[in-house]
């Protein structure tokens, strides 16, 4: 009972102790770039590829926005080769939670509008984008973003869910610039 108690204590403390170091908004505002990977299977293929990345976090109203664009190399060789650019910006407001924000753009997965949130733990700011498609199969996107202890390199981790069964995930490393 005694060493129950004992390690009781030392969980308290030491989430007592990542609480105090989650970091603010602020310390994401930023511009960060950087080069990474991705891998998934496409049509029952499992395919990797490199890609370029750019990363915006900046303050909007009481919440934040977060832009990001990725660059994917498509076939070829040299002048052959195809750079796809996919760009992607959602905008979260405050939820009246510290550290959690939300988009105000859809609140029903199932009427196809994806649902949006952020949240900040530690160095890492996460975002998940959740929709739920006609077939009623759910998709959950997860970004979770940490920052070094400079706070000049992003971490970026990537993961793509389709009914619990994760059909892409990416890694990157960014710089602020």
């Amino acid at each position: 009972m005694r060493v129950l108690a004992i390690v009781l204590m030392m969980m308290a403390a030491v989430s007592t102790g990542a609480a105090a170091e989650t970091l603010s908004i602020k310390s994401f505002y930023g511009h960060f770039v950087g080069r990474g990977s991705a891998s998934g299977v496409t049509a029952g293929y499992f395919d990797v590829s490199d890609r370029a990345l750019e990363v915006t976090i900046k303050a909007a109203g009481t919440g934040i926005q977060v832009a990001w664009t990725t660059y994917i190399k498509k076939g070829g060789a040299g002048d052959a080769e195809e750079i796809v650019k996919r760009s992607t910006k959602i905008t979260f407001g405050a939820t009246g939670r510290p550290n959690v924000f939300i988009e105000k753009r859809g609140t029903d997965p199932f009427d196809g509008t994806p649902l949006s949130w952020a949240r900040i733990e530690g160095r890492t700011l996460s975002t998940y984008t959740f929709v739920v498609d006609k077939d009623g199969v759910y998709n959950l996107a997860t970004y979770n973003r940490t920052l070094d202890k400079q706070g000049r390199v992003m971490d970026l981790q990537f993961e793509a869910l389709r009914n619990g069964v994760v059909v892409r995930s990416a890694g990157a490393k960014l710089v602020r610039k």
